[in-house]
């Protein structure tokens, strides 16, 4: 897996992770990655804004190649910052750094990356090439991976995977936005979860939007379709990207780290 992800590194993209190096150890291949701290929690609803566009960049450029994270988390993205740091800055320091271009959200965890055909061969209950599964089952997950993480082999009708990658999506920009990351769950609990989603008994929308200022209820109404609860009815990333950068009046902002688009509905 660690040699998959480095050769996928190796392919310069400034939503990704950079690859400093990778080490022969006498545990097996070692990769040297540039500093990604998490983003701290909670943020300003602008500066979540922000890194919500970047990671919708991020992951419309992997599905362009056929690629989706199936195990998009919390714990999967990070900040790269101009100088680069080990620790995330506070709130207004990130917020000011992301307004100029300075500071970015990536892809900092490619290790769940898989290929479509990998991740419909699993639907189907075979496997696809040598890397192992993913870790498909965690809170952040859109209810058809987790009954896919379940029941392999089973829902292969259901499982389109970079819709997937959107719900997750969905989920982080979410957390971003609130404060509040999914509610921890595993095992029966969390399937439980997932296929009363699936079923339209539960909404994956957090109470917590509804306490966000008023002139985000179109980004409120977005995230309703990120957060589908079939996979048919969610946007590609690409479109979601699109439409955030719409709703959001978002511009291009040339900085440290490249032409990066940045929001204006919130000044």
């Amino acid at each position: 897996a660690l040699a998959a992800e480095a050769r996928l590194l190796r392919r310069a993209d400034p939503s990704r992770v950079r690859l400093l190096g990778a080490l022969e150890t006498s545990g097996g291949l070692a990769l040297v990655l540039e500093p990604t701290p998490a983003p701290p929690l909670p943020l300003p609803p602008g500066l979540a804004l922000d890194l919500g566009l970047d990671l919708l960049e991020g992951l419309a450029r992997l599905h362009e190649r056929g690629l989706a994270h199936a195990e998009l988390g919390w714990g999967a993205i990070g900040l790269v910052t101009r100088p680069p740091s080990l620790s995330a800055p506070d709130a207004a320091a990130l917020s000011q750094a992301c307004t100029q271009g300075a500071a970015r959200l990536v892809l900092a965890d490619l290790s769940g990356v898989r290929a479509f055909p990998f991740l419909r061969a699993l639907a189907e209950g075979r496997r696809s090439g040598a890397l192992p599964p993913p870790a498909l089952a965690r809170p952040e997950a859109a209810p058809e991976r987790v009954e896919l993480a379940n029941s392999p082999g089973r829902c292969a009708a259901r499982v389109d995977p970079p819709k997937g990658d959107v719900y997750a999506a969905g989920q982080l920009l979410q957390a971003m936005l609130t404060g509040a990351l999914p509610e921890p769950a595993s095992g029966e609990a969390l399937l439980a979860r997932k296929r009363r989603e699936a079923a339209g008994e539960l909404s994956a929308l957090s109470p917590g939007l509804e306490r966000l200022p008023v002139a985000l209820a179109p980004v409120r109404e977005l995230l309703g379709a990120l957060l589908a609860p079939r996979p048919e009815a969610r946007p590609s990333a690409a479109e979601a990207r699109a439409e955030l950068a719409r709703r959001v009046q978002a511009r291009a902002v040339q900085g440290p780290l490249g032409p990066i688009e940045r929001q204006r509905l919130l000044t």
